[in-house]
């Protein structure tokens, strides 16, 4: 792990501990939107899984039609309104997951270049990390806002962190994700992967060719250790 070696962290369950909180009010979003119809909440059943896929997905399926800007920029903002909501009246619904600002925070201090790609929106996206303590001012961020596809957000995320450092490129890549999409676009991607998670999140990332998965980064001398070891030989 040196300076030329870009380190790219997801958010909601990697960086935040916000996986219940988050689908329910997306899903409250939507039907705020499109109305009260069935959302499939398997994730991985959509093509693309972040919150502009996602929803611009559930629009074309309602109405046969592709979804407006106009249409995904109500449901970002209703997210974000309910979003807020929540946070305001209980912060503690969105906390980190355990060790993670502590690793951001060394990482950046030891001079290595970090980025966020997040497969969710943006403003929502900044509001969660601001709640959980993350240091991630002034990290070259990338959102659903900026693309579809996970692949293609990692991909922004990669630019603006090249531009942000002033060099041409990147000896590797390392993502940090927590979901099976993460992984497979990592893959897509030729980026190394550091899976996140515990129990049957993580055993699932683990049969898919994930190594190392950490439950946490709450020790430090772990998450680096397990970051080394995934850019030494990364996935293929």
């Amino acid at each position: 792990m040196n300076d030329r070696s870009l380190i790219m962290f997801d958010v909601d369950g990697t960086l935040c501990r916000t996986h219940a909180l988050d689908g329910s009010l997306f899903i409250r979003a939507l039907h705020d939107v499109v109305g009260s119809v069935e959302i499939d909440d398997d994730w991985s059943s959509y093509r693309h899984v972040t919150d502009r896929g996602i929803a611009a997905e559930v629009i074309t399926r309602l109405h046969g039609r592709p979804a407006s800007h106009a249409e995904l920029d109500r449901l970002q903002a209703r997210f974000a309104e309910l979003l807020d909501e929540i946070l305001s009246a209980d912060p503690q619904a969105c906390r980190e997951i355990d060790g993670a600002a502590a690793l951001v925070r060394h990482l950046r201090a030891a001079g290595l270049p970090v980025a966020i790609a997040t497969g969710g929106f943006g403003v929502t996206a900044r509001r969660k990390m601001t709640v959980a303590g993350i240091p991630f001012e002034g990290l070259p961020m990338a959102s659903s806002e900026d693309a579809l596809s996970r692949e293609e957000i990692m991909a922004q995320a990669l630019e603006r962190a090249a531009r942000h450092h002033e060099v041409a490129d990147f000896e590797a890549v390392l993502y940090l994700g927590d979901g099976v999409w993460d992984l497979q676009a990592s893959r897509n991607s030729g980026y190394a992967f550091v899976g996140v998670g515990e129990g049957p999140r993580a055993d699932l990332l683990r049969d898919l060719g994930a190594d190392p998965v950490l439950p946490h980064f709450g020790c430090l001398d772990t998450s680096l250790a397990g970051i080394r070891a995934a850019l030494r030989h990364p996935l293929v």
